[in-house]
């Protein structure tokens, strides 16, 4: 079993951001921790957050692999929005952990229509990431450029459930007593 990286892609609110976006930013962050710790409890062998900042997803996804390339090109990457997996359980957790772990090019996403988390085995040896605007095109992408056949969990209706916005927090009583 390969080695596997987590990274959490968090962008923080701006300087002008007001309450509601301050909120959001603050549950996400605390999700990130969250997500981190639920992570390494699955076995993932590395586990960050990687801020926003200016540069577009697809740059920080190369910025990634790069890092990776380096540290090792066999090991498995998941990538993950900072405010997904809210409702996710242990289990989730854990075979996203295998299929980044396992040899043969596997990639499960939570939903290869709308990628909020993406794990992909043997990811340091994917082509050149393009500039991808967002998280959604990156399975199409695996599939269509990479070669990568994607498996999905849409059926899964915790793992569709993210912090969007201040009714998402209310909705999964994140923001209370985390």
């Amino acid at each position: 079993m390969a080695d596997v990286y987590v990274r959490i892609f968090h962008r923080p609110a701006g300087n002008t951001a007001g309450p509601l976006e301050c909120l959001v930013d603050e549950s996400r962050r605390r999700l990130a921790d969250a997500q981190m710790g639920a992570f390494r409890r699955a076995g993932a062998t590395d586990v960050g957050i990687v801020a926003g900042g200016d540069r577009g997803y697809g740059a920080r996804l190369r910025g990634v692999l790069e890092e990776l390339r380096s540290a090792d090109p066999s090991a498995g990457l998941i990538v993950v929005g900072s405010g997904a997996m809210v409702l996710a359980q242990p289990s989730d957790y854990a075979r996203l952990v295998d299929v980044a772990a396992s040899d043969g090019g596997r990639v499960l996403a939570n939903n290869r229509y709308s990628a909020d988390v993406v794990s992909i085995s043997r990811a340091g040896v994917l082509p050149p990431v393009p500039d991808l605007p967002g998280d959604n095109p990156l399975p199409r992408w695996l599939e269509e450029h990479a070669g990568r056949r994607v498996d999905d969990l849409r059926a899964r209706w915790r793992l569709q459930v993210d912090l969007d916005s201040p009714l998402d927090i209310e909705l999964t009583s994140f923001g209370r007593n985390a």
